[in-house]
């Protein structure tokens, strides 16, 4: 019995010493060359010129002039920042309430509830309710004229805390601005209806374009689109032909360029989020002495922050430029590989962490993807507004979609060639993205 027992004893004894020993190697490994290459491609680029959105979106909801948004923006993050630090365990609150002077402009509940949301037609439930609509946005006029003024800035740039629990901008307020556009085209003021339109697809597809999250990058994608470019279309449907565009629409409506469709800068500001927060898993004060302790057996933040990089510097990599040029979907690497790898002897949680969050980043890849083709959808819908009967118009269209990027993608029309659809990269919400056609004019009575 003795004899066993000591037996029993050597080969933990033995046991422990490998684990030890694959641990001590497995910390002590460099990260291979692969990692240091995309670590090196998510490091963060000089903002771009112009007026930074931040301030702004952050502010929407109070009545905050221009002049101030700075400086009380940065009051906010200084505040944030500093409930984080007294209990890093606990969500800072969001944004804060108006101040002695500041109006709240925020909707009531039950304002919240008229204003249109992504993916259904605004314009028709706008029509159907003239005049309730009409003191809706008369109600938060205010607010409206906040949401519009977003056109004049540039890009979008997080000043947050780099913390995954700093909280976002309210951005459900800025989809408003859908309602503003169908209420004034409803109104009567069409010319009015189709700037507002044109100017919210604008300022979407440009914030969009250059922002360093990746909610802010969907959600530019999904209002430029969903939002402000159905809407165009239902508006297009219901005027005359030759009814001129205003001249906001030059620009919503400029061609598809291929570093509109790239997502590197989210993925970029993405990872400095994942890379600024690795070390809290391990850390005493957020998680406790004891689970501290813990993590650091099973946690290593430098080589969970390699492994994050790995899984999201396809989307700055020339093959990632060369997809979204020729529009086929990005061969992003999904890489099955064993928990039991070495690397993963010392940071088991790392790895495990890193292989859930990878499928993800593709989908991201085809949903702006899909934005790019529903938007030269709507720039070839409105090119063949005037051209003739049903027919000819789907003729024109076909001959429109071969001189875009997108010409391999399949168009089909339906509802007996009333409407037109594009198939999409992106399934989760269905395989096609619809837009009505411009009713054709009747022919003029001999």
């Amino acid at each position: 019995m003795r004899r066993l027992i000591r037996y029993t004893l050597l080969a933990v004894a033995v046991l422990l010493a490998v684990v030890l020993a694959l641990w001590t190697w497995s910390r002590l490994q460099p990260l291979s060359a692969a990692q240091r290459e995309a670590v090196a491609l998510l490091q963060p680029l000089p903002e771009p010129t112009g007026r930074n959105a931040f301030d702004a979106l952050w502010l929407l909801g109070r009545d905050v002039p221009v002049a101030r948004l700075r400086a009380v923006a940065d009051a906010d993050m200084a505040r944030i920042r500093a409930e984080l630090a007294d209990s890093p365990a606990a969500m800072p609150s969001v944004p804060g309430d108006a101040v002695a002077g500041e109006r709240d402009l925020r909707p009531s509940d039950a304002d919240r509830g008229m204003f249109c949301r992504l993916r259904e037609d605004c314009l028709q439930r706008v029509q159907a309710d003239a005049g309730g609509y009409a003191r809706l946005v008369g109600r938060n006029r205010a607010l409206l004229d906040r949401v519009a003024a977003l056109s004049g800035y540039d890009f979008y740039r997080g000043r947050q805390p780099p913390d995954i629990r700093a909280p976002m901008p309210d951005f459900t307020l800025v989809q408003f601005g859908l309602t503003d556009a169908a209420q004034a085209y409803a109104s009567g003021d069409i010319d009015g209806g189709l700037s507002r339109a044109c100017a919210g697809l604008d300022t979407w597809r440009r914030l969009g374009a250059r922002s360093d999250s990746l909610v802010v990058r969907m959600f530019g994608a999904g209002l430029s689109t969903d939002g402000y470019g159905a809407l165009l279309a239902r508006m297009l449907v219901q005027l005359p032909d030759d009814h001129p565009l205003p001249p906001a629409c030059n620009a919503a409506l400029a061609p598809v360029a291929g570093d509109e469709l790239s997502i590197c800068d989210a993925m970029r500001g993405e990872y400095a989020l994942v890379a600024a927060t690795s070390d809290t898993v391990s850390d005493p004060e957020v998680v406790g002495t004891a689970r501290a302790m813990l993590a650091r057996l099973v946690y290593d933040p430098e080589r969970s922050r390699a492994l994050m990089a790995e899984n999201m510097a396809p989307a700055c990599t020339d093959d990632a430029r060369a997809s979204l040029v020729a529009d086929r979907p990005l061969r992003w690497p999904q890489r099955v590989q064993s928990r039991w790898r070495l690397e993963c002897a010392a940071n088991l949680a790392g790895c495990i962490l890193a292989d859930i969050a990878s499928p993800a980043y593709v989908d991201y890849v085809s949903r702006v993807q899909d934005a790019g083709a529903r938007l030269e959808l709507l720039r070839g819908v409105v090119s063949v507004r005037g051209t003739g009967d049903l027919q000819a118009r789907e003729a024109a269209l076909r001959r429109f979609w071969t001189t875009t990027g997108n010409r391999g993608r399949e168009l089909r029309f339906v509802d007996e060639g009333r409407a037109v659809e594009v198939r999409e990269f992106y399934t989760a919400r269905g395989e096609w993205w619809q837009l009505p056609l411009p009713r054709p004019q009747p022919a003029p009575a001999d």
